[in-house]
């Protein structure tokens, strides 16, 4: 999902996807994905790789904690009764040794945003997975962000994932220039805002 085909590369000086769409049209539109071993390798080559004196802006995305789930060891032994927490155990460790490397690039400030896209059912509902509804279990998403300025408090109105990039963009001190869904959560009203959440599986 996260191929260059579809534009997700636009923007980006640099965007690593790998992945041999051909082959994946041959196999039946089988799902390709990479480890969160293979993504955080080469996050960590692109913080050793840039420059210091410049900002960095990093997107990593990890899978892992998605179905089909494949925990390894030692995250399938933390949680041997649960593939879906080894996986997100999984990330969080692979998150970590990237946000690691990021500190020692160089004194400057650092951000950081953890978003989830969306929640796992788990059997609630009578629903495996996700998409069919929209139950708190798939819609509540974590939502995590770290930085110069950033007070720490628990938000209890609702956010959403549109309001990601004006709420980054304000924190680095820049403007969004053109019409935009969401807003920066940390400066503006945010309780009885409403927000909208479908799905068209069914």
């Amino acid at each position: 999902v996260l191929d260059r085909v579809f534009g997700l590369d636009r923007g980006f000086d640099s965007y690593q996807d790998e992945f041999d769409m051909g082959a994946a049209l041959s196999q039946q539109g089988v799902l390709l994905t990479h480890s969160a071993e293979w993504v955080t390798k080469r996050a960590i080559d692109s913080v050793e790789n840039s420059s210091p004196d410049k900002p960095l802006f990093l997107w990593v995305h990890y899978y892992d904690a998605h179905l089909p789930l494949r925990p390894i060891t030692p995250h399938s032994e933390y949680f041997p009764d649960d593939p879906y927490l080894a996986e997100i155990h999984r990330v969080d460790e692979n998150w970590n040794s990237v946000r690691e490397a990021m500190k020692e690039r160089s004194g400057r400030p650092l951000v950081v945003l953890v978003v989830g896209d969306h929640g796992e059912s788990q059997g609630e509902h009578g629903e495996p997975t996700h998409g069919q509804f929209v139950y708190r279990s798939t819609m509540r998403v974590p939502w995590a962000m770290r930085g110069p300025g950033i007070e720490p408090k628990v938000e209890k109105s609702p956010v959403s994932i549109v309001d990601l990039t004006p709420t980054l963009l304000g924190v680095l001190g820049l403007e969004w220039v053109g019409p935009v869904d969401g807003v920066d959560v940390l400066s503006h009203e945010l309780s009885g805002r409403l927000l909208y959440g479908e799905t068209f599986h069914p």
